[in-house]
C-alpha cells in the first residue's frame, strides 16, 4: 500500500541527519523532527503549536561578537538571530546553537530552519575571544612584553604590548596585515620560520636580536578543540631580555673573576707558604739540632726562644693556610674507623707538656661507649680540640683544664658525642660572646697583647665543626672561667674494623747504617739541614744544589733514598722523580718529596708520578725519622701505633703462613716481603685506574694478571676472585661495562687490606 505523501516527508525529515523547524508567519511551530525534539529535550506535541520566541535566546555578546550582523528582517518575530548560529534553550533551561539555513515557502508563507548543533565549537570560540581579550590584556600590562596571534596565512588577529612603542611600533603595523607584508623585512625573517613551525603543531623558544635588542620568543599552536589537526592559528610572545643578558654576561665574568681571585689566591698562598717555610724549615730544624748539642746557659736560652718564636710563627702560617683552604672550599673530610678514647689520649698526650710547663691541672673524663668504633675524620676531630684545649691553657693562669667526653644522643646508624672543654681562666665579657668566632678577633685587645694569638683558632674549629654539621657553642663568666661545648655526629663503626690505637710515647730510634741517600735541594741551608739529619740518622748521604745535578748523580749512582724538594727553578723536583721512575725504570729508590706545597692536587700528582710520601716544611727530625721508616720498610714505632681490635679478622681477609713459612724466624724478611707487595699492590691498582680511565682494557687485564699471584700468597681469595674477573672481562671474553664496578671492588678491597698489613707489620716481632 503507498504511503500518503505527508507521511513519506515526516520520513525524510526525520532521516535528514538535522535539526527541523517549520513556522508559520506568527512564529508557531508546525513541524519539528526527532532530531530537533532529542536536541532540545520536548516531546514532538509539546514543540507543535508553541510559539518558537519561548526557545529562542536572544543573543548577546556573552556568546557571539558584537561585529555579526542579524538575519534579515522579515524572520518571524525577529527574535534576534545571527548570521551563523541560533541560540536555544532547551527543556532543561540549556542553551544550544545551531549553524543554520532558512527556506520561505512563497506558497503558503511558512518557513523551514535547517541546522546542525554546533553548540561545543561556539563555546570553545568565545573561550577564544575571552581569551584573546585577556591576552591583550596581560600584554599590555606586562614590561617588556609583546603578544601576537596569527592565522593560518599568518595574518596578525591580535598585535598588543609595551614593547613595542621602543622601537616606533604600535598594534596597527600588524594587525590585519600577513606577515610577508610587513615594512620590515627584518621581522619576516625572524618570524616566518617560527610561525611556520606553529602552525605545524609544534611549540619552539628561541633568542633573537632586533635592533640591537636581545629577545626571546615563544610561539605555540591555537587549536580548535582537542583535534591533532584542528590548528586554525599560533600564538608568539616575545620578551625584551637585553637587560638579563647583561646581567647574565656581568655575572658570569664577575664569576670568573672572582674563580681567578680564588685561584690567585690558593696560588699566592702556596707561593708565600713555599718562601716562609723555606728559611722557616731550617731555623726550626737547626734550632732543634743545636738544643741536641751541650749548650749551657744563655747559649741555650737563646736557642729556646728562637725554636719557641719559630712555632709560633709555623703556627701562624699554619691558621692562615687552613683558613683559606675552609674558604675555597678545598677541606676534604674522611670517613676513617677509630675510637673517641684514642683520640682524646692523644690530645691530652700532646697538650699536657703544655699545662705543665704553667702549673695547670689538665685532665679528661670519657663517659661510657668511648671504647666504641666511630667512622669520621679524627685528624679534623683532634684539629679542633687541640684548638679548644690550647685556648683554654693559654688563658688559664691557675686552676685547671678539663676535657669531658659524653653521649649526647644515638640513632640507629649515627651516635653523636659532646666534647666540654672547660677551664677556669680570665673569661670572656658578656657583650664579646658572639665575636669570638670572627677572624682575627679576640674578646680583648689587652687580652691579646698579654697572651698573643692571631685570633684564627676559634674561627676554624667553628667551621670545621659546622661543615661536618655539627655544633659549637661557648658559655663564660668572667673572672670565672669559659666552657665550649662542641657535638658532632659519627658513623657507627665495625668492631672488627682495624684503627689507631693509643699513644705510645717516643719511638726507639733506629740507626739507617749502610742506607745512602741523597738530597736534592737548592737551598744550601736546607741542604745542610737534610745532610746533618740524615747524618745523624746513620745514613751516608750525597748532595745535589739542582735537579740537573740530580739527574747527573742519578745517571752514575744508585741511592736508597732521594730527599727531593719539589720546588727548584730550573729542573724541579717533579722532573726529577719523572726521570727516575719513567726515563731510568727505577721502582726501588724511594723518594720522599719535601715541600711547602699544601695544594691537594699537587699531591695527588706526586702520587701518580711514583713519589712514595712527602713532608710539608717546616718539619721536626721526629717525623722526617717517621716517613723514613715508613718508605724504607722498617718497623717501627711511631707516636701512634697500629694495632688490631679482633685478631681473627686477620684470617678472615687474609693468611699469612706462606710467608711466614718462608721468612722462618727472619721477621726483617717478612716485614720487606709485605712492605714489597704493599707497594706493588698501590702502584698496581693506581695503573688499573689510570688505564680505566684512558680506556686501556688490556693494560687494566695484564696488570690485574700479575697482581694475582701476589695476592695469592697472602690467600686474599676475595681479591683474587676479583682480578681473575678484570682478566677475563679484558682478556679473554670482553665486557667491558663491568669494568668500573670490579675496580672499585678492588680498590676497596685493596683499602682494607693495606690497614691489616700495616697492623701487622706492626705487630711482627712483638
Amino acid at each position: 500500500m503507498k504511503k500518503p505523501e505527508t507521511d513519506v516527508h515526516a520520513d525524510i525529515i526525520d532521516f535528514a541527519g538535522v535539526v527541523i523547524l517549520r513556522m508559520n508567519k506568527k512564529g508557531e511551530i508546525l513541524q519539528v523532527n526527532k532530531q530537533a525534539c532529542s536536541l532540545l529535550g520536548f516531546k514532538e506535541s509539546e514543540l507543535v503549536g508553541m510559539n518558537w520566541k519561548k526557545i529562542a535566546v536572544e543573543q548577546k555578546d556573552d556568546y557571539l561578537t558584537r561585529d555579526q550582523p542579524k538575519i534579515p528582517s522579515g524572520f518571524p518575530g525577529e527574535p534576534g538571530l545571527y548570521q551563523d548560529a541560533i541560540a536555544l534553550r532547551t527543556h532543561a533551561g540549556d542553551i544550544r546553537f545551531l549553524d543554520f539555513k532558512l527556506n520561505q515557502d512563497i506558497q503558503d508563507g511558512t518557513t523551514l530552519l535547517v541546522g546542525y548543533d554546533v553548540s561545543a565549537y561556539v563555546l570553545e570560540r568565545n573561550e577564544l575571544r575571552q581569551s584573546k581579550f585577556l591576552y591583550s590584556m596581560l600584554a599590555g600590562s606586562v614590561p617588556d612584553v609583546n603578544l601576537f596571534l596569527f592565522d593560518r596565512k599568518m595574518r596578525f588577529i591580535i598585535a598588543k604590548g609595551s614593547e613595542m612603542k621602543n622601537h616606533g611600533l604600535n598594534s596597527g603595523f600588524f594587525e590585519g596585515k600577513r606577515l610577508a607584508d610587513l615594512a620590515d623585512k627584518r621581522l619576516y625573517e625572524l618570524y616566518a620560520p617560527l610561525f611556520k613551525l606553529a602552525l605545524e603543531g609544534k611549540e619552539i623558544s628561541t633568542e633573537y636580536t632586533y635592533r640591537n635588542n636581545n629577545y626571546m620568543i615563544s610561539v605555540f599552536p591555537l587549536r580548535q578543540g582537542k583535534k591533532k589537526n584542528s590548528i586554525f592559528g599560533g600564538m608568539a610572545i616575545t620578551q625584551n631580555i637585553t637587560q638579563e643578558k647583561i646581567n647574565s654576561e656581568v655575572l658570569s665574568q664577575a664569576k670568573k673573576d672572582a674563580e681567578e681571585a680564588n685561584k690567585t689566591k690558593s696560588e699566592f698562598l702556596a707561593n708565600i707558604s713555599h718562601e716562609i717555610r723555606t728559611p722557616l724549615s731550617a731555623i726550626v730544624g737547626f734550632a732543634e739540632q743545636l738544643l741536641k748539642t751541650d749548650l749551657e746557659g744563655k747559649s741555650r736560652e737563646y736557642v729556646e726562644i728562637i725554636e719557641k718564636s719559630s712555632e709560633q710563627l709555623l703556627a701562624l702560617v699554619n691558621d692562615l693556610l687552613i683558613l683559606s683552604r675552609i674558604e675555597a672550599g678545598r677541606i676534604d673530610f674522611d670517613d676513617e674507623p677509630f675510637k673517641i678514647k684514642n683520640t682524646v689520649d692523644y690530645v691530652y698526650n700532646a697538650m699536657k707538656a703544655k699545662a705543665e710547663d704553667k702549673n695547670i691541672q689538665f685532665s679528661y673524663n670519657l663517659g661510657a661507649g668511648m671504647e666504641n668504633v666511630v667512622v669520621g675524620d679524627e685528624f679534623r676531630l683532634s684539629q679542633v680540640l687541640i684548638n679548644l684545649v690550647s685556648n683554654a691553657i693559654k688563658f688559664t693562669e691557675s686552676g685547671n683544664v678539663e676535657l669531658l667526653v659524653t653521649k649526647e644522643k644515638e640513632d640507629v646508624d649515627h651516635v653523636y658525642i659532646r666534647f666540654k672543654v672547660k677551664d677556669t681562666g680570665v673569661g670572656i665579657p658578656e657583650n664579646k660572646v658572639k665575636i669570638i668566632f670572627e677572624q682575627f678577633r679576640q674578646a680583648d685587645s689587652a687580652v691579646t697583647k698579654k697572651y698573643g694569638g692571631t685570633g684564627l683558632g676559634l674561627t676554624i674549629s667553628k667551621r670545621l665543626v659546622e661543615m661536618q654539621n655539627g655544633t659549637i657553642e661557648v658559655k663564660s663568666k668572667l673572672g670565672v672561667g669559659t666552657t665550649f661545648t662542641v657535638v658532632l655526629p659519627f658513623e657507627r663503626g665495625d668492631e672488627k674494623a682495624h684503627i689507631e690505637n693509643d699513644y705510645k710515647g717516643e719511638a726507639k730510634r733506629i740507626r739507617f747504617t749502610g742506607k745512602v741517600a741523597l738530597v736534592v735541594d737548592d737551598d744550601s741551608v736546607n741542604r745542610l739541614l737534610g745532610h746533618t739529619i740524615l747524618t745523624d740518622l746513620g745514613f751516608e748521604v750525597d748532595m745535589a744544589g739542582s735537579g740537573t745535578e740530580a739527574i747527573q748523580k742519578l745517571h752514575v749512582n744508585r741511592y736508597d733514598v732521594l730527599v727531593l724538594d719539589i720546588h727548584m727553578p730550573g729542573v724541579s723536583g717533579i722532573e726529577v722523580a719523572e726521570f727516575l721512575r719513567k726515563t731510568k725504570h727505577d721502582h726501588s729508590t724511594k723518594i720522599l718529596a719535601v715541600t711547602a706545597a699544601f695544594m691537594k692536587e699537587d699531591l695527588l700528582k706526586y702520587k701518580i708520578i711514583g713519589i712514595d710520601d712527602y713532608l710539608i716544611k717546616p718539619f721536626r727530625e721526629s717525623k722526617f725519622y717517621n716517613k723514613m721508616c715508613k718508605i724504607l720498610g722498617y718497623k717501627f714505632s711511631p707516636l701512634k701505633e697500629k694495632t688490631k681490635i679482633d685478631s681473627k679478622s686477620h684470617d678472615q681477609f687474609f693468611n699469612l703462613s706462606e710467608l711466614k713459612s718462608m721468612a722462618g724466624e727472619d721477621t726483617e724478611f717478612l716485614i720487606t716481603m709485605l712492605d714489597t707487595f704493599i707497594h706493588n699492590m698501590k702502584e698496581g691498582i693506581d695503573i688499573i685506574h689510570t688505564a680505566t680511565d684512558n680506556s686501556n682494557w688490556n693494560q687494566v687485564g695484564e696488570t690485574a694478571h700479575k697482581l694475582i699471584p701476589s695476592f695469592e700468597h697472602l690467600k686474599v681469595d676475595q681479591a683474587v676472585s676479583v682480578l681473575k674477573n678484570l682478566e677475563k672481562l679484558t682478556l679473554h671474553k670482553p665486557d667491558y661495562s663491568k669494568i668500573p664496578d670490579l675496580v672499585k671492588e678492588i680498590t676497596e678491597l685493596s683499602r682494607q687490606l693495606l690497614k691489616h698489613l700495616n697492623s701487622e707489620k706492626e705487630s711482627v716481632g712483638s
